[in-house]
């Protein structure tokens, strides 16, 4: 076990922990956009920074990725850190003005209106849905296209994406809620070049993706999107006939 301090307050952490895990763990607050149990690190909101000290030096650091270390010093909040981090709000605040998690950080953090141009956007950038379906999901269906202002997320080409299997993680993990994700019955495809029909399909609006649901051979309601079910299945090594009936009537 190693030993550091955080605010002043003695804590003892395993050798590969990061100091936003040992925060929480001892109910220390640090604030994050883009951290997600599940997920690796990847220090993009910039949200968690403190301040730490070793051999003499201080600096600002991410707390997401920074890994403990013996003796460390760490501290969560001063005029420096708060400053910073009222910043990165503000800048949020303006980019997405109406995302309800980026108004409820404002709040939080002290910022009331932005100085900066409002725009009009809802993705705050934070990576979540990309690494979800890179790193759990393993579909990498969507990236991050283009750079710097006109940076957003996408599929490929911003075309209907092939590689996506429906399966909403990355509606689940998106901390502003900017993705849309809707089950429809009878509709139209209108993201595939000829006219498709389904009794049941599930759109991903942003990934311009509609796929087919399978429905319970029994009761006939709707189970999950057929290619979903397909990759789930190669992967685990289950047999075609096991997923022809949905939860409820499993049991």
């Amino acid at each position: 076990m190693l030993k550091l301090t955080i605010d002043g307050k003695e804590l003892t952490a395993a050798e590969g922990s990061t100091i936003l895990q040992v925060a929480r763990n001892n109910r220390i607050d640090i604030p994050t956009f883009c951290n997600h149990e599940a997920l690796e690190p990847w220090g993009a909101c910039r949200l968690c920074i403190v301040e730490v000290v070793e051999d003499g030096r201080s600096r600002l650091v991410t707390s997401c990725n920074f890994p403990v270390k013996n003796g460390l010093k760490v501290t969560t909040k001063n005029k420096s850190i708060d400053a910073t981090r009222k910043m990165i709000v503000e800048l949020l605040l303006a980019r997405c003005p109406n995302a309800r998690a980026v108004r409820d950080m404002a709040e939080k953090l002290g910022v009331s209106e932005p100085r900066f141009t409002i725009e009009n956007e809802s993705c705050i950038l934070c990576g979540m849905c990309v690494r979800v379906c890179r790193e759990i999901v393993g579909a990498q269906a969507i990236t991050f296209a283009y750079r710097g202002s006109k940076k957003q997320v996408a599929s490929p080409f911003l075309t209907r994406s092939a590689d996506c299997i429906g399966c909403g993680a990355c509606v689940y993990v998106c901390p502003t809620q900017c993705i849309g994700m809707d089950d429809v019955a009878g509709a139209q495809d209108i993201y595939a070049d000829g006219a498709e029909t389904a009794d049941y399909a599930r759109v991903m609006k942003n990934w311009r993706t509609r796929l087919p649901l399978k429905v319970c051979t029994v009761c006939g309601n709707p189970i999950a999107p057929e290619f979903q079910l397909q990759v789930l299945a190669k992967r685990v090594g289950l047999s075609p006939e096991r997923l022809d009936l949905c939860q409820t009537c499993k049991e």
